[in-house]
């Protein structure tokens, strides 16, 4: 057999490793679909509205309730509420958000801010194994 040809005269150019940043949608789908076969019922909540092409804006709901997490939902045994607010890079928590999320918490809801799907990840094991 044949010994591979080397073309570089001294050490072969190094790779670059590109990090992808995992964008909102992306985690929230994630997220979504760990519950979804954790024995959670959960979806992607809109809070963006109605696409108007006609004005290009989005219009709001009319009983549309501000601040309310990306991801809700429930535990198909024990019906309890999840709530789960995704927020990547320097995106933060709105003073609508914290109020829904404190609100949730003091009903005895289960809450997460996840920043990752690891981050979630993370928290969810911390919380239930």
């Amino acid at each position: 057999m044949d010994k591979p040809i080397n073309r570089y005269k001294k050490q072969p150019p190094k790779t670059q490793i590109q990090v992808f940043q995992t964008n909102e949608a992306d985690t929230i789908a994630s997220i979504v679909t760990y519950l979804n076969y954790s024995n959670w019922h959960v979806w992607r909540n809109n809070t963006y509205g109605i696409y108007d092409q006609a004005k290009q804006v989005y219009r709001k709901l009319q009983y549309q309730q501000k601040g309310v997490a990306d991801i809700i939902g429930f535990h198909k045994q024990t019906a309890q509420f999840i709530a789960i607010e995704v927020k990547i890079g320097s995106d933060t928590i709105k003073p609508e958000q914290h109020e829904f999320l404190s609100q949730l918490k003091n009903s005895n809801g289960i809450v997460f801010v996840a920043h990752s799907f690891d981050d979630f990840l993370t928290k969810y094991e911390r919380k239930f194994k």
